[in-house]
């Protein structure tokens, strides 16, 4: 008898655990959920106008990704990339721009988009550029960062800016950019403002965590 009693109580035990644990999940889920929705609303507000949105969905592009999504960037260069690509991060890649695609494309009611080619580019980059940073970077990636020369600190930067030649500038690791005869500075302020390259990347990982849960409370279930 006693020996049947520690039995029940040890599947209690082990009952109590689990029932913690999928508890545990369903809160990490529904914050993950939360924070995914929270990204999703932030992203589609860099989509410029419903017009684009409607010319997406009717092209079969809702699911495409954003360039910043596709891009492999050495670790600590990624705010650097954002500040010299820009708005061209969140142009919408396709695998090919021909003149069909292009004439659809005219065809733009209202709002304003941008496609980009993911084909990657067919030459090594140049050594030294922020292009180097990017990992088989597409073309239109390569062609923009092949000019920009890189350095660690803002200060050698300025000591470097000039010995550049017409078209070329320099920057550093946290986004401070020079030519021969301007500067731009720029920093991220708050959540909202963090650089889309993080945002797709926190998306990208959070959708992957979410369906892992959404399979683990199932399970349980």
């Amino acid at each position: 008898l006693e020996r049947c009693e520690a039995e029940v109580l040890e599947w209690r035990k082990r009952q109590r655990a689990a029932g913690e644990a999928l508890a545990e999940k369903r809160r990490e889920l529904a914050t993950a959920e939360g924070r995914l929705e929270s990204l999703n609303e932030l992203l589609r507000a860099e989509n410029l106008g419903q017009g684009a949105d409607a010319w997406l969905e009717e092209q079969g592009l809702s699911d495409a990704r954003r360039l910043a999504a596709v891009l492999e960037i050495e670790k600590g260069w990624e705010w650097a990339v954002e500040v010299a690509l820009g708005s061209v991060l969140s142009a919408i890649t396709v695998d090919q721009l021909d003149s069909g695609r292009f004439e659809q494309l005219r065809g733009l009611a209202s709002g304003s988009l941008a496609l980009a080619e993911t084909r990657k580019a067919g030459e090594t980059p140049r050594s030294g550029t922020l292009a180097a940073k990017v990992m088989n970077a597409p073309a239109v990636v390569q062609d923009c960062l092949n000019a920009i020369h890189v350095t660690d600190d803002a200060a050698t930067a300025w000591q470097r800016r000039q010995g550049l030649a017409a078209g070329e500038s320099i920057m550093s690791t946290d986004g401070t950019w020079f030519g021969r005869n301007w500067v731009r500075v720029s920093r991220p302020q708050t959540d909202t403002q963090a650089g889309l390259i993080s945002r797709e990347r926190e998306r990208e990982a959070l959708q992957t965590r979410v369906q892992e849960l959404q399979e683990a409370v199932s399970q349980a279930n």
